[in-house]
C-alpha cells in the first residue's frame, strides 16, 4: 500500500530498491473457496472445497488466513476468491443512504 510519507512508494521498494510483488493480496472479508485436503474427504462424491471468508495473512506461513463459517480458522494457500462477494456486509437501503447524505451536509 503506497504511503504519502515516502513519496507514494511502499516501504519494501525504499528498503531493497526493488518493486515488491503484491499480486497475491486480496481485500479482507472476501468470500473464498478453500481446497480440502484429500485425507479429509470421506468419499469421492464429497465436496472438495469449503466456503470461507478471508480474514488475513498469517506471519511465517505462505498462504491465507481463512475463517470456515461453520467451524474454525484455517490456513490454506489453495484458495479461489469471489472478488465481488462480501458475506458479512449488510446491504444498505436507499432510505438509509438518503439519511446519510442529509446528515452529511451539516
Amino acid at each position: 500500500m503506497p504511503i504519502c510519507a515516502i513519496d507514494g512508494y511502499i516501504p519494501e521498494r525504499i528498503w531493497s530498491g526493488k518493486e515488491a510483488n503484491i499480486n497475491h493480496t486480496r481485500i479482507i472479508g472476501l468470500k473464498t473457496w478453500s481446497h480440502v485436503r484429500s485425507h479429509s474427504v470421506q468419499s469421492k462424491l464429497d465436496t472438495k472445497t469449503k466456503e470461507c471468508v478471508l480474514v488475513g495473512y498469517p506471519e511465517g506461513v505462505k498462504g491465507y488466513k481463512l475463517w470456515d463459517i461453520k467451524k474454525k480458522l484455517l490456513y490454506n494457500r489453495d484458495v479461489i476468491f469471489e472478488e465481488n462477494i462480501f458475506p458479512f456486509i449488510r446491504r444498505t437501503t436507499t432510505e438509509s443512504i438518503r439519511r446519510r447524505k442529509c446528515c452529511a451536509s451539516y
